[in-house]
């Protein structure tokens, strides 16, 4: 049987992406992707920011990568590798990145981005929509990473 290791996430690049090329000719790059999640603090839900070390290379990364600018969202598609070495000290370090085998362009970081129009305060809020829908016991054993 095959294992599967697969990720996808959606983010901002944190920074432009400045594309390397190796002896070889071939296109490659790496970025930080800073990706949103809610998390429930007391009885509220508060963002929280965590940011992956993304590669990639290949045609479709030397395609994409002019347009790969800080502040714009993306989705990227790929698996998990984990990095091994021994440092200048002898310690064995390790450390996993996301290896991206297709990137979607979702946002321009040159627009502003279009605000929905306020809903009126009479309105009940939609249920079964985004983390506000579950209850908090639902998630009370998960560690805060």
């Amino acid at each position: 049987m095959t294992d599967m290791n697969t990720v996808a996430m959606v983010g901002r690049l944190t920074k432009d992406v400045e594309p390397k090329v190796t002896q070889e000719g071939k296109v490659w790059g790496t970025f930080t992707l800073a990706v949103n999640r809610r998390v429930k603090s007391g009885d509220t839900w508060e963002d929280r920011g965590d940011f992956f070390e993304v590669k990639s290379s290949g045609p479709g990364f030397k395609g994409i990568s002019p347009y790969l600018k800080k502040g714009r969202q993306i989705g990227i598609a790929g698996y998990l590798v984990q990095e091994r070495w021994t440092d200048a000290n002898g310690r064995n370090c390790e450390k996993v990145k996301i290896y991206a085998s297709n990137i979607q362009l979702l946002s321009d970081p040159n627009q502003s981005p279009k605000l929905a129009p306020a809903k009126p305060a009479t309105q009940p809020a939609p249920k079964g929509n985004g983390p506000e829908s579950f209850e908090s016991s639902d998630f009370d054993d998960l560690p805060d990473f």
